[in-house]
């Protein structure tokens, strides 16, 4: 059994700096408590109280708290609307599947004259045939009590399944998709004394969404995201809530060092492979002369087996004989040879 202690209320009370004695709103929910007690005489400025899932039988020693305005003890084990009759402030009660069978106990609402919200949905009472109609003529006028019957769900999927975009909170919210680091990121400003219990982030491939004290903040995402890898912190000292959810499937780019190392390294193996190059094919080689021995010609011939130079031998030209003509048939014939043949012989 948990009993309600002043250690434990201060422990959900970080956001006023643990004080008691100013706090406002206190959430209690999920902590097995059996039995409601001392929150009337600790906090007394209360105005929001959550108490849902837990094991509550009876609503009781709430009546001091004169400026509570929201009672949220929905899936207890409450049979009966009772011990808020002092409670003058009361807007909006929540008994959402509880036991509450009888009835006849709305009647004790009847003197909270600014209540305006009730709901019995999944209580035995709701099942009986015109009930909302004798709760809001037991607890008082219809003006008073809009929201005794059961809400239509509200929509955050279109007819095709989509998922739509919506801010009932009207958050000034910023969204940015990072792509250094692959990832969506999602900030909203959460009250900075709004308790975080009272925030859930639920995280989906194709959106994201945000509940703040029962109002749907829904934003749909153009890339699917990675679930599990995705991240919810909260500022301790601007309340504010960053969301961030890696990229399902990431795009891999390199850092710009590492181009820079890749066109060293592309540029080096690049020298090297024409130095290969170089080293394969055949080199020409070329005779250094000197510019005093190129303007002379050696033509002296140069033993291979003894190294040594030997005079060229000498050739002499050729006489190149000039035939010498004269003109006149006279001229010719001296010329010719003596033991040639006279011309008439061959028909000259």
């Amino acid at each position: 059994m948990v009993f309600i202690t002043e250690d434990l209320i201060r422990k959900r009370a970080e956001h006023n700096e643990m004080m008691l004695s100013t706090l406002e709103e206190v959430s209690l929910h999920q902590q097995e408590i059996e039995k409601i007690e001392y929150i009337d005489k600790w906090c007394k400025e209360l105005k929001i109280l959550y108490l849902q899932a837990n094991l509550i039988p009876k609503i009781e020693n709430l009546s001091h708290l004169k400026k509570l305005e929201y009672v949220n003890l929905a899936l207890n084990n409450i049979e009966e609307i009772e011990g808020l009759e002092k409670c003058e402030c009361l807007k909006k009660l929540d008994l959402t599947v509880n036991f509450v069978g009888k009835i006849t106990s709305v009647k004790s609402l009847k003197g909270n004259e600014f209540l305006e919200e009730l709901y019995l949905t999944g209580n035995p009472c709701a099942q009986f045939e015109g009930y909302r109609d004798y709760v809001i003529a037991s607890s008082g006028s219809r003006n008073r009590l809009e929201e005794s019957q059961k809400k239509e769900p509200r929509r955050t999927f279109d007819e095709r399944g989509k998922p739509l975009n919506i801010n009932e909170a009207k958050l000034e919210f910023t969204f940015e998709e990072d792509d250094t680091e692959q990832c969506y990121k999602l900030e909203l400003p959460v009250y900075k004394h709004m308790d975080t219990s009272l925030v859930d982030c639920d995280v989906q491939p194709k959106y994201v969404r945000v509940i703040l004290k029962g109002k749907i903040f829904q934003l749909v995402l153009w890339k699917e995201v990675n679930c599990e890898s995705s991240t919810a912190k909260r500022s301790q000292i601007t309340g504010k809530l960053l969301i961030t959810m890696p990229f399902a499937n990431p795009i891999i780019r390199k850092s710009k060092s590492e181009t820079k190392n890749l066109k060293l390294e592309t540029k080096k193996s690049s020298v090297n492979e024409e130095d290969e190059d170089n080293d394969s094919k055949p080199k020409t080689e070329f005779l250094e002369v000197d510019e005093k021995s190129a303007k002379t010609v050696d033509l002296n011939i140069v033993d291979v087996k003894t190294n040594e130079k030997k005079n060229a031998p000498y050739r002499p030209r050729p006489a190149v004989i000039t035939p010498h003509v004269t003109s006149g048939k006279q001229g010719v014939e001296n010329n010719l040879p003596d033991d040639l043949p006279p011309l008439d012989d061959f028909g000259f």
